[in-house]
């Protein structure tokens, strides 16, 4: 894994559209986020994107495709989500998201496989939030 790409994760601020909403970033708790996923009964969410597999920039249009078609899945498998982005603090770029609860993780092994992501970040009901390196790619973190 290249390691200028494992400190961008590291540097993006996650923008969830929760009311009020909520950034979230890798490594930093989240005990406003924990709350909020509690009180509406969440267990565990996930931030992923469907924009530039396996980070080759696409065009806008074939991006945005790709994150239609993402949210178009969680919403016929009955997945709550809302939308999120993750941007650099700097606004070099930004890449849209979704927040997805409750997700299995054959389920998220299947869409980092489907959308071709390198990694997500997962949030705990205690509000850790980690990145997840795609199942078939060596990970910094051991998981």
């Amino acid at each position: 894994m290249d390691e200028a790409l494992y400190w961008a994760y590291l540097g993006t601020d996650f923008h969830i559209d929760t009311r009020p909403p909520v950034t979230v970033r890798i490594g930093r708790p989240a005990p406003e986020f924990a709350a909020w996923m509690r009180a509406q009964s969440h267990r565990r969410a996930m931030l992923i994107t469907a924009w530039n597999p396996y980070s080759v920039p696409l065009p806008r249009p074939e991006n945005d495709q790709r994150q239609l078609a993402l949210a178009a899945e969680a919403t016929i498998l009955g997945i709550k989500c809302l939308p999120a982005h993750g941007a650099d603090p700097g606004g070099k770029w930004e890449e849209a998201s979704l927040c997805l609860f409750d997700v299995s993780p054959e389920q998220r092994d299947a869409w980092m496989r489907r959308y071709e992501q390198n990694a997500v970040v997962l949030i705990d009901a205690e509000g850790e939030v980690r990145l997840f390196w795609h199942p078939d790619l060596h990970s910094h973190d051991g998981q």
